[in-house]
């Protein structure tokens, strides 16, 4: 009984995380959108090379 019961918390611990997890990607992917927004509404936007979002999440999945 005792490791039913262990098990259903460390699933509910491991699913915890998970949402902890998509919640700090969500708020990095809105922090970039807002770093892009902030960019394009002061013309910056011409001087960062295309693709450097999505380098800068590829270096943060590694």
């Amino acid at each position: 009984m005792k490791e039913i019961i262990r098990h259903i918390t460390t699933q509910k611990d491991a699913r915890q995380q998970r949402l902890k997890g998509l919640s700090g990607l969500l708020g990095l992917f809105s922090l970039l959108g807002l770093f892009s927004l902030a960019s394009c509404t002061s013309g910056e936007l011409e001087v960062e090379p295309p693709g450097g979002e999505k380098t800068v999440l590829q270096s943060l999945m590694t």
